[in-house]
């Protein structure tokens, strides 16, 4: 069974750090930051492919009720 976390905040700082991590440690990561960190966020999700993890970059405002639905929605998948 394959273990899989999603990270908020992930294209910079502590997020970062946390999804590279959980990476390093055997997980798939789905990374999620807003609209206006798209590049640092492309950038962590290839960093975890090229560890062998699987990873989906994911822009949503998790300020948002519904960005928030539709962002668990795309992670699950």
């Amino acid at each position: 069974m394959s273990r899989n976390a999603l990270v908020t905040g992930a294209a910079r700082s502590i997020g970062r750090a946390i999804a590279l991590r959980l990476a390093r440690d055997g997980l798939n990561v789905a990374v999620n930051d807003i609209k206006a960190s798209t590049s640092g966020l492309n950038k962590v999700q290839q960093e975890i492919e090229k560890m062998g993890r699987k990873s989906v970059a994911i822009t949503a405002d998790v300020s948002f009720n519904k960005a928030v639905e539709t962002m668990m929605q795309s992670a699950a998948k």
